[in-house]
């Protein structure tokens, strides 16, 4: 009876060092999430009316926003940005300081300078091009598009 008692308290004192370790691990993955935790993501916020000096589209798949020939809009150093639940495209030459998002596709013709981030969720997904820009584009902000991308000429200085 002694000697089972004994293997008892044995079996025991390994289960609670055991125990004791598997809570030192969880402890530390606990501090790590804590830590890390405001860093998770993509590091992006959710966009606001506010935030657009353009914009079309009542519901998901609806609207476009088109900017005509010589056009020049101005929005990156106030933070605005021009949005479509559908479409955005330009008819010619244009001039814009300002990011371009669209949950559909992004259409801009010959010789468009974008100075802003062009981002293209294509949330409906389509196949085919996504974001199309003509000849002669200078295209300094990055480029974040779920789908193809033609380039037909020109400057890409951000990241694609």
């Amino acid at each position: 009876m002694k000697k089972a008692f004994s293997i008892c308290f044995s079996t025991f004192g390994l289960l609670r060092t055991r125990v004791d370790r598997l809570h030192n691990y969880f402890s530390r993955f606990l501090m790590l999430i804590a830590v890390f935790l405001p860093f998770y993501g993509n590091g992006q916020q959710q966009t606001q009316m506010s935030d657009f000096v353009l914009f079309s589209g009542r519901t998901s798949g609806t609207g476009t926003v088109q900017i005509g020939s010589s056009s020049t809009i101005s929005g990156v150093p106030s933070g605005g940005t021009i949005g479509s639940r559908n479409l955005v495209i330009s008819t010619g030459t244009s001039n814009i300081n300002s990011n371009i998002y669209s949950q559909g596709t992004i259409s801009l013709t010959n010789s468009n300078t974008v100075t802003g981030k062009i981002a293209a969720s294509n949330l409906s997904g389509v196949t085919g091009t996504i974001l199309s820009v003509g000849s002669g584009a200078n295209l300094t902000g990055n480029i974040d598009v779920n789908g193809n991308i033609v380039i037909s000429g020109g400057t890409v200085s951000g990241q694609v």
